[in-house]
């Protein structure tokens, strides 16, 4: 079962260990130490880009069978439901965890009546899930690739 709670200060350790896990293949070629210390540097400038991009930002932890394994980042705005980021440990992957809970968010927003909208890297394997789960392209500012999924 896979249910979300509201993330503390006190998961601050946890919420880089998913950035760290989803990431690290980026730096994978740089020394350890190098390697960490970007990472940390990459981490606080997105959680700061975030708080300064969406101030009505929920930050939550995914939870399967009580066991932390992921975060989604929401945000509201105009109207729109804003898919931040949502990150599954890479252990946990594969598990229909990620898809458990973009249906349930789906789900809340066709019957507020409100899309979601979102960005993500435009040829990745994100973006191909979110087309099989109903969003459609917007925009593409490169990289990236703006996503709606409007209430049917």
């Amino acid at each position: 079962m896979v249910e979300l709670r509201t993330a503390s200060s006190s998961d601050a350790d946890f919420l880089f260990q998913v950035f760290r896990e989803t990431n690290i293949e980026m730096f994978a070629s740089l020394a350890p130490e190098m390697c960490e210390q970007l990472l940390k540097q990459q981490s606080a400038l997105q959680e700061s880009q975030y708080a300064s991009h969406y101030p009505q930002l929920r930050r939550s932890i995914i939870l399967k069978s009580g066991t932390s394994v992921g975060r989604l980042y929401l945000s509201r705005f105009d109207g729109e439901l804003v898919l931040v980021n949502i990150a599954i440990l890479p252990s946990r992957q594969k598990e229909g965890i990620g898809t458990d809970v973009l249906q349930g968010l789906i789900t809340d927003a066709r019957e507020r009546g409100i899309p979601i909208r979102l960005h993500v890297v435009q040829h990745s394997r994100a973006a191909m899930w979110y087309r099989q789960h109903g969003f459609s392209d917007v925009s593409v500012s490169e990289p990236y690739i703006e996503m709606v999924l409007r209430p049917s």
